[in-house]
């Protein structure tokens, strides 16, 4: 066999340069397929570790966590469940992200959102969104995305946290927030060196200061009662617990001082400390408190004059004050009863239920007012409507029962009368001209035979049928909604026009009267209905007449629906300073800010509805002036127009009046609560010292020297007494203008009243008088009564030895010259905390509580009207034990 060639290598011809090239490039080669794989290796690993985290932060607690896998929820964790309002995380998964999760406000964020990632985005910010739950409740929620891969494919991990909690935590602030700043009283806030950070817009409107200027002061800058040294101890109290309400005084950034009433605390806010207050304006408060003081006088000759008699007894049922009045309700004069009970004037038959109203009474328990019987003095009975209220000492204890009694003779008889009416009301009715029903609820109980004449239904119909159906469809809803409310005990319109159809079809207007009335025990209304057709068509031509409305002396305009002045008369023209073509081109909100052109559609309605009703609004004239105005409008349709025909009268007068009438009441209320109270305890005080010493007499035949002393403090009770009404005797004249003005020299009037005290009983009083000038004054002749007080006081308050230092100089303040009296004792003096309050107490109001210090408010009155000031210090500064002094100020005279 022939050997086969051997065929040529293709590499044979090759250089050894090209084959080392070539070598060399396969290691190239090699090498980069090694790094190829270990990026792969370590890609590999890194995605186990990715897949190792995101499954623990998918299977976390704390956030929800959702998988989004072509739009659709491919897996979502216990808490995203919980949040979603699913039991089971099965109930969520497959749901569609944008259709059954977001809200429709966030369906075109999300879907930017999930456009963005994508488009590239690995994530997107966290975001505030809306999620619907499977239950339709809505949440608020944080979301933040990113891209990842999940088994394998493209998605997009959804974190989220419910927020709902915490947005109406920041809501429920934010309404704080708004409260507070709005609140109608100031508040404060300061640190514990005093200064403010906080104040809302009524404490900037009250002080006048812009929010910066008052977070630039201290709380002492605004409020006088505080200051640095005493700050330390006022914050200490507040920080013990003690809440703590009392009076003091603000200062605005023009100077003026008003009074306030401040409720203070102190608060912890973090590692800060807060005194926090929250201060109201007085000013008004104490203006009606200084108007009471004037009234008592007045109410005094109302109470004695009044048919009510007024009473106060113990809880043993003695009688501790009867109004002089009772007389004429039972023949006894007050000094006949007080001192006694009441039921030797209560007749046998009533007294356990009254012994029982007084237990409750005891108890604090509310007596209904209730029907007794009286015994006359000559025997008769006469029957009472008592009404009471507890009377309660300065603990809280029932120590009595003050009450009001009126004699109710003619209304019982007027009862037993209205009985007998009934049956003449039958009589009248049946042959009244007019239709009347009585209804209850939505049936008649009666009608008369008019009322058949009228409808076109006999009695039976109306009966058993429904009560309105012969009222005109148009009207019918009105008047059944009036009917009901009638029945509630609304006020209503008594009287308005409706129209009726009868059952031929007759169709005609009645004028419908309607009231309340009780029948049978139970609320009925009273309807009267007069055939008014023919009238109708004669007002019709009539009801715009010109003449008829344009010289009446009040306002009187016509308005469309839409609020537009239709017509106005001369004394609308007048009053609001606009030509009649003026006020035809204005709508109702040109001249009456109450309404507004959106508000105007409502008002339009209800007077639609109520026909006709009368309020009191203000109006602007065409200079600006606002003027209160009455107004009464109603609803009024001729053929297929509406009106609202508007009776406009100025009550600037009436107001004035009434705030006039208001103000006199007031004193009087005042003034005869003084009297019936202070005159009473003295009387009491005066009686029980001269039982004691009647007692005496009685068991010893006659008063030793130590028992004298009983008639003389009896005296002493009975010259305050008199003292008393003196005083209010005076402030009531000095009020009325009685008592002329004159120059006075005070210096010869110390004089006179030193004369008066040069003698005390029993005591060693010595007087000092030291003119350092001769003042003149203009004051009245009652400036005698002020330091006649002022010595007496010294002298009264005092024990033993008394020395009084009187010291007249004059003193210029302000540019003004002033008279200066100073008295002065070295009695038992005023303690500080007294000084601090007892020009506090210097009203009627307050004096009237204990009895005392009626004449204290005599001096702060007369000196007030002097245009001068008064006031009280330690005689010895700093020792309030060593005396007083009590200082006068009045404009001097100039010779």
């Amino acid at each position: 066999m022939s050997p086969k060639p051997v065929s040529a290598s293709p590499d044979i011809d090759k250089t050894r340069e090209q084959l080392l090239a070539e070598l060399k490039a396969l290691r190239a080669r090699n090498a980069e397929l090694e790094r190829s794989v270990l990026r792969a290796e370590r890609l590999e690993t890194d995605l186990r570790k990715n897949e190792s985290m995101t499954r623990r932060l998918l299977e976390q607690k704390l956030y929800g966590m959702w998988v989004n896998v072509g739009g659709k929820i491919a897996f979502i964790n216990e808490a995203g469940a919980r949040i979603l309002g699913a039991s089971d995380p099965a109930a969520v998964i497959g749901k569609s992200v944008l259709g059954e999760i977001i809200h429709p406000d966030y369906r075109d964020i999300v879907r930017d959102r999930i456009n963005a990632m994508s488009h590239g985005e690995n994530a997107v910010t966290m975001i505030e969104e809306k999620f619907i739950r499977v239950d339709g409740i809505v949440v608020d929620v944080d979301v933040w995305a990113m891209r990842f891969l999940y088994e394998g494919e493209p998605a997009i991990l959804v974190g989220f946290k419910d927020i709902t909690g915490r947005k109406r935590a920041e809501e429920e602030l934010m309404l704080t927030q708004f409260a507070l700043d709005n609140f109608r009283d100031s508040a404060i806030w300061v640190t514990m060196d005093g200064r403010i950070v906080y104040v809302n817009q009524e404490a900037c409107r009250s002080l006048g200061y812009s929010r910066e200027e008052l977070l630039s002061l201290h709380i002492w800058d605004i409020d006088p009662d505080y200051s640095p040294e005493k700050f330390p101890e006022i914050l200490l109290e507040r920080k013990r617990g003690r809440y703590s309400k009392f009076e003091s005084k603000h200062v605005t950034r023009d100077g003026r001082v008003f009074p306030v009433e401040v409720t203070s605390c102190y608060t912890r806010y973090g590692d800060k400390e807060y005194l926090i207050t929250f201060d109201r304006d007085i000013t008004e408060r104490k203006r009606a408190e200084e108007a009471l003081r004037e009234s008592e006088e007045e109410y005094r000759f109302l109470v004695e004059n009044s048919k009510d008699v007024i009473w106060k007894i113990d809880l043993q049922g003695r009688w501790m004050f009867v109004s002089s009045n009772v007389v004429s309700v039972n023949g006894y004069r007050p000094d006949e009863m007080v001192g006694k009970t009441i039921w030797d004037f209560i007749a046998p038959e009533c007294h356990e239920s009254i012994k029982e109203k007084l237990l409750k009474r005891k108890r604090s328990e509310d007596v209904t007012p209730y029907i007794t019987w009286s015994i006359h003095k000559d025997g008769h009975r006469t029957p009472l409507e008592v009404s009471t209220t507890p009377i309660l000492d300065e603990s809280g204890k029932v120590v009595g029962v003050q009450g009001i009694s009126r004699d109710i003779t003619t209304r019982m008889q007027a009862e037993a009368a209205l009985q007998e009416s009934e049956e003449k009301f039958r009589v009248l009715a049946e042959t009244s001209p007019a239709a009347i029903f009585l209804y209850q609820g939505e049936k008649y109980v009666y009608v008369n035979p008019m009322a058949e004449i009228l409808t076109g239904y006999s009695r039976d119909e109306l009966l058993s049928g429904d009560a309105w159906h012969w009222i005109h469809p148009e009207f019918l809803g009105l008047v059944k909604e009036r009917a009901r409310k009638r029945q509630l005990g609304e006020t209503l319109p008594v009287q308005y026009e409706v129209k009726y159809l009868a059952k031929d079809g007759r169709a005609g207007w009645v004028d419908f009267a309607a009231g309340l009335i009780e029948y049978r025990g139970k609320p009925a209304g009273l309807a009267t209905a007069f055939d008014v057709s023919e009238r109708k068509r004669a007002e019709e031509a009539l009801k715009l007449t010109q003449a008829s409305v344009d010289l009446a002396a009040d306002g009187i305009i016509w308005f469309t629906p839409e609020g537009k002045v239709f017509y106005a008369n001369q004394a609308a023209c007048r009053a609001l300073q606009y030509s009649r073509e003026e006020l035809q081109e204005m709508y109702v909100w040109g001249f009456d800010p109450v309404y507004t052109r959106e508000t105007w559609p409502g008002h339009w309605q209800e007077i639609k509805e109520r026909g006709s009703f009368t309020f009191e609004t203000f109006h602007r004239a065409k200079d600006g002036r606002r003027f209160p105005v009455e107004a009464s409008v109603n609803y009024v349709r001729s053929g297929d127009r509406e009106f609202n025909f508007a009776y406009l009268k100025d009550i600037t007068g009436r107001k004035r009046a009434e705030e006039e009438l208001k103000a006199a009441k007031q004193q009087a209320e005042l003034y005869v609560d003084l009297m019936g109270h202070d005159i009473n305890n003295m009387n009491q005080v005066s009686l029980g010292f001269l039982e004691l010493a009647r007692n005496i007499i009685e068991m010893e035949g006659r008063l030793d020297e130590d028992n004298i002393v009983l008639l003389d403090k009896a005296m002493d009770s009975l010259n305050s007494s008199s003292q008393l009404i003196d005083n209010v005797r005076k402030i009531q004249r000095e009020k009325m203008g009685l008592y002329k003005p004159e120059v006075i020299d005070v210096c010869s009037m110390v004089d006179d009243i030193i004369k008066q005290f040069r003698r005390v009983p029993g005591r060693d009083v010595r007087i000092t008088f030291t003119p350092q000038v001769q003042c003149l004054v203009r004051a009245n002749s009652l400036l005698k009564d002020v330091f006649l007080n002022l010595v007496g006081n010294a002298v009264k308050h005092s024990k033993g030895a008394l020395a009084v230092d009187i010291r007249v100089d004059q003193v210029t303040e302000n540019g003004t010259e002033y008279c200066r009296i100073a008295v002065e004792d070295d009695g038992p003096g005023i303690p500080g905390e007294l000084k601090k309050t007892l020009f506090d107490r210097l009203n009627l109001a307050t004096t009237r509580a204990r009895g005392k210090g009626f004449g204290l408010c005599l001096i702060k009155m007369l000196v007030d009207d002097y245009h001068g000031r008064f006031w009280v210090e330690d005689r010895v500064e700093g020792d309030h034990t060593r005396g007083a002094r009590f200082v006068v100020m009045l404009p001097a005279v100039m010779k």
